[in-house]
């Protein structure tokens, strides 16, 4: 086994070969993965967050990947360490015809391990083990493809939105897979949009059109980008002129929330209580001063800022 002292994987690039090069572009000490925590990866949709994840595994060779992965260099990546590594992207798939039975005393036969009643359970994959794989639901499926990447208990686990397709059952399951990893000291790194998902990570990287804007503490990530309280103004409830008024005051900067109802204005503590108490008798009475929540990074995301 490798070092544990060291990160479990650390990338210094990753760049597409070609003349027209399109490269990910990460910060000057790189991006890294450390043990026994979940690193969230996070961006608006074409960020490149699954390019990352294909190049980093070998599934993209039109990218050139400068990374070691559990103490060895990508490029001559043991066979014998992969049983170490556990990977689950939204395109996996198995022949159709196969019963789910089958494919769990595949992974069985692959890793030489007995299968996990655990998280068969937990997965919720007991239930359904009679079934052929055509006949599972996009819910069925994905649990089915996590148990397939998580059940060898990989040291490192590499998972692209992994709650995609889940219901809120499927959700938790997820999140207690995440929780149990952390707590017997193996990493993962996750991409998702899924703020629950942000709220079991302790560290996120940021990426947006291929460049890293970000790697490192989930706190410190939340601060740098929104600041380190919000106002949640309820802009239905208010005039015009106070919405404009708080829009315009310096140091903060604001986006619609949920449907549009919410105004959300964000800055340091200081600066917040300062404008809540200004004398805009409608903002004291309207509005909420409260921490940044994982939802308002994928607000901010998904539907722009300022």
């Amino acid at each position: 086994m490798h070092d544990r002292k060291t990160c479990d994987l650390k990338i210094s690039s990753i760049n597409q070969i070609g003349t027209k090069a399109i490269n990910i572009h990460l910060p000057v000490n790189g991006l890294s993965v450390h043990p026994g925590l979940v690193t969230a990866l996070i961006g608006s949709n074409g960020s490149g967050k699954t390019t990352l994840l294909e190049a980093l595994v070998g599934l993209r060779m039109d990218y050139k990947v400068s990374a070691e992965l559990l103490g060895h260099n990508v490029k001559n990546f043991p066979s014998v360490a992969k049983s170490n590594l556990g990977v689950c992207f939204q395109s996996s798939n198995f022949s159709e015809g196969i019963h789910v039975r089958d494919i769990i005393k595949l992974h069985s036969k692959s890793y030489k391990m007995s299968q996990d009643l655990n998280l068969l359970n937990v997965l919720g994959i007991s239930d359904i083990m009679r079934s052929r794989f055509i006949k599972l639901s996009g819910g069925q499926r994905k649990r089915l493809f996590l148990y397939f990447a998580l059940a060898h208990h990989p040291q490192i686990a590499i998972l692209d939105e992994p709650e995609a397709s889940l219901d809120s059952q499927g959700l938790e399951a997820v999140l207690k897979c995440l929780v149990v990893r952390s707590q017997k000291g193996f990493s993962t790194l996750v991409a998702t949009h899924n703020p629950t998902v942000l709220s079991t990570s302790e560290r996120v990287v940021y990426i947006e059109k291929g460049t890293v804007q970000f790697s490192g503490d989930k706190n410190a990530f939340f601060s740098s980008l929104l600041g380190t309280a919000v106002l949640e103004v309820d802009s239905k409830s208010v005039s015009n002129e106070t919405v404009n008024r708080v829009i315009g005051h310096d140091n903060l900067h604001c986006f619609n929330g949920a449907r549009n109802e919410k105004l959300l204005v964000f800055g340091d503590q200081f600066n917040l209580e300062k404008l809540k108490t200004s004398g805009l008798a409608e903002l004291d009475k309207k509005s909420i001063l409260r921490d940044v929540r994982a939802s308002d990074v994928f607000i901010w995301l998904n539907r722009g800022c300022e």
